[in-house]
C-alpha cells in the first residue's frame, strides 16, 4: 500500500512541476533550467543521505548513475526541448509510450510480465493519446520536428534509464539510489554545458528561489518516492501508477487558467483510473 501512494505522490508532484519547467524553458535554456533543477535536488539528498543511512558504495551506485545520466540529464532535458518546441500536448503522449516499452524491459531484471500489466499500460498510453489529441496545431514545421525527434529520444533514453533503477534499488538504499541519480545527472549537464559554451547564469532572486523549490519537490522528494516504490512494488507497477502524471498535468492547467477541461479530458480520466484499478488488483 505504501508503495502505491508512494508512486501516485510522485505522479502529482511531477505533474506539476512539468508546467513550471516548461514556463522557464520558454524563457532560458531548458539545460540551464535543468542544471539547477539538480544543483537544488542534489544538495537536498545528500544531506539527507548524511543524516540517514549514510553511504556504503556498491556497485547499485553504477546502475544510480547511469540512470540519472540517461534520465535526469540526457531524457528530461530532451522532454524539456520538445515541450517548448512542438508544445507539451505533443510531447507527452510520444514520451509517454515509455509506459508501454517498460513493461517489457522489466522482463531483462526479472518482473514478471502479466497480462494486466499489458492491457493497463496500453490504457494509459490510449488515455494520454485521447488527452492530448486536441491540441496538435502548431505553426513553425522546422520546430515540430525538432520536437518530435527530441521527445523520441526521451523515449529511448528514458525506458533503459527506467529499467535500470531496479537492480539499483536492489543493490543499495533507495536514498543513495535517488541522490547518486541526481549527482551523476548534474555532472553530465556540466560536462554538456562545458563544451557547449552555456551561460549558466544565476536568476533574479524570485525566479531561483522557485526553481530551486521544485528542483527540490521534484526530484528530492518526487524521484525519491518513485525509487521508493520501485523497491516496494516493482518497476512495472510503478511505472504505470505514475502514468497518471499527464492527466493531472492537465488538471493543474485547467484550474491555473492555462486549459480548458472538456470531455475528452474526463473520458480519459475514466480510462486512467480504469488502468490503475486493473493494475493495483
Amino acid at each position: 500500500m505504501l508503495g502505491h501512494l508512494a508512486a501516485l505522490v510522485a505522479a502529482i508532484i511531477w505533474a506539476y512541476s512539468i508546467l513550471v519547467y516548461k514556463d522557464f524553458s520558454i524563457e532560458e535554456n531548458p539545460l540551464v533550467i535543468n542544471i539547477w533543477r539538480l544543483i537544488a535536488s542534489s544538495t537536498f539528498l545528500i544531506l539527507v543521505c548524511i543524516l540517514t543511512v549514510g553511504f556504503n558504495p556498491s556497485i547499485g551506485y553504477l546502475y544510480a548513475a547511469l540512470s540519472g545520466i540517461l534520465v535526469l540529464a540526457l531524457g528530461d532535458s530532451l522532454y524539456f526541448y520538445g515541450s517548448v518546441y512542438a508544445g507539451a500536448a505533443v510531447a507527452a503522449p510520444i514520451v509517454y509510450t515509455y509506459i508501454i516499452l517498460i513493461q517489457l524491459t522489466s522482463v531483462i531484471v526479472g518482473e514478471e510480465l502479466t497480462l494486466n500489466k499489458i492491457v493497463a499500460s496500453v490504457m494509459c498510453f490510449f488515455a494520454i493519446f485521447l488527452l492530448t489529441r486536441k491540441k496538435r496545431t502548431i505553426r513553425r514545421k522546422d520546430q515540430f520536428s525538432k520536437g518530435i525527434l527530441c521527445s523520441i529520444g526521451s523515449v529511448i533514453l528514458w525506458v533503459v534509464g527506467q529499467t535500470v533503477l531496479k537492480p539499483a534499488v536492489i543493490l543499495s538504499s533507495f536514498l543513495e539510489v535517488t541522490f547518486i541519480r541526481s549527482l551523476f545527472g548534474l555532472l553530465t549537464l556540466v560536462v554538456l554545458a562545458y563544451f557547449l559554451k552555456l551561460n549558466v547564469k544565476v536568476f533574479e532572486k524570485r525566479k531561483q528561489s522557485k526553481l530551486f523549490s521544485f528542483g527540490i519537490l521534484d526530484i528530492g522528494i518526487g524521484a525519491l518516492l518513485y525509487i521508493f516504490a520501485i523497491s516496494k512494488i516493482g518497476l512495472g507497477n510503478t511505472v504505470i501508477l505514475a502514468s497518471i502524471s499527464p492527466l493531472l498535468t492537465q488538471f493543474f492547467a485547467s484550474i491555473t487558467g492555462r486549459e480548458r477541461v472538456t470531455l475528452l479530458e474526463i473520458f480519459s480520466a475514466i480510462i486512467v483510473s480504469l488502468a490503475v484499478t486493473i493494475c493495483v488488483i
